[in-house]
């Protein structure tokens, strides 16, 4: 057992490198001039999780009264339904995550399964500035482009 567990950290230590501060700066500070930063790549995992924590951040402290809510599951219907986890911030900020996402690969993707959000649109998701007329988008729409989205309406900026 204890072999096992220094083998784990093992692996995770060869997943740790050195952070780029310097190339995060120049990224928020794109993000803030409200620029699609340089060389942002949203396929390596480390400028995926600056984008979205930034934007997110950006997101509440310019609508601090979405957050301060309770949260409300919002729950996919179809087919591959358990693989979306889903919530909704006051009536105007949802969040969806995959969940599973070997699983749903195994399964042949989202099959037609939706998301009923909290009112009619249209919705914009934060984090790649689509937008999604439905109230009821498919969430092979939703998540295209990203494995989460970040959903605001439209009317709001």
């Amino acid at each position: 057992m204890l072999e096992r567990s220094a083998q784990r950290e093992h692996d995770v230590s060869k997943n740790r490198a050195p952070a780029d501060f310097t190339r995060g700066r120049d990224l928020l500070a794109a993000l803030d001039a409200g620029d699609q930063p340089p060389g942002l790549d949203p396929g390596h995992l480390d400028t995926a999780k600056l984008l979205v924590t930034a934007l997110a951040l950006r997101l509440r402290r310019a609508h601090p009264a979405w957050f301060a809510g309770e949260y409300t599951a919002l729950t996919a219907e179809g087919a591959a339904a358990r693989h979306a986890v889903s919530f909704a911030r006051g009536g105007n900020a949802v969040t969806v995550v995959t969940r599973l996402p070997a699983g749903l690969r195994r399964r042949g993707g989202w099959a037609g399964t939706v998301l009923p959000l909290p009112h009619a649109g249209p919705w914009r998701d934060v984090l790649t500035g689509a937008s999604h007329a439905d109230s009821r988008p498919l969430l092979s729409d939703l998540l295209q482009r990203q494995p989460v989205a970040l959903l605001v309406p439209e009317t709001h900026q």
